[in-house]
């Protein structure tokens, strides 16, 4: 079992967002005793990724995900959560990200919390703090499902290295 960070990435470039999803899988994978995958879609250089925790990459190869499609991506990632028995899966807070959270809530029947400003306060129950009332106000949200998936509000939790020499597996879907 492992925490799971989707990376995002546009013409082999990952985002800024995407490295501070994985520095927040890294420490909460860290908190709980758990490795860190970072997975990403069709990427040829995953070299940067080794400078923030990662134990080890997973590259989804399909050429069906050459452009972005919260459907297919989700399908894709659904595969890598079940092959790796993930339970936590992270993603930041961009546009897409959140309509693949949203898709992946459904198809794996469960709980999606955007806009998360801090590691979990708890973890029986799983409890996040995120922002609400257009960022005006903070609560604090217990996830009860078995998986959970954490969109990362961007700029709230930082891109700290951690140098790994991190694996990176194909994987053909």
């Amino acid at each position: 079992m492992a925490v799971l960070v989707y990376i995002e990435s546009e013409n082999n470039q990952f985002k800024k967002s995407s490295y501070e999803a994985l520095c927040y899988g890294k420490a909460l994978g860290d908190n709980i005793g758990e490795a860190v995958y970072g997975v990403v879609v069709n990427c040829t250089d995953t070299e940067s990724l080794n400078a923030y925790g990662a134990d080890k990459i997973i590259n989804i190869n399909s050429s069906d995900l050459s452009d972005f499609s919260s459907k297919k991506y989700a399908h894709a990632i659904v595969e890598v959560i079940k092959s790796e028995n993930s339970k936590i899966v992270i993603l930041s807070s961009s546009p897409n990200s959140k309509y693949l959270g949203a898709y992946l809530s459904g198809i794996t029947d469960s709980s999606f919390v955007s806009n998360v400003v801090e590691l979990p306060e708890s973890n029986n129950p799983f409890t996040v703090k995120r922002t609400c009332f257009t960022n005006k106000a903070f609560c604090e949200t217990a996830i009860n499902s078995e998986i959970k998936l954490i969109g990362l509000s961007n700029n709230s939790f930082g891109s700290l290295e951690n140098q790994t020499n991190s694996n990176t597996e194909t994987m053909e879907v």
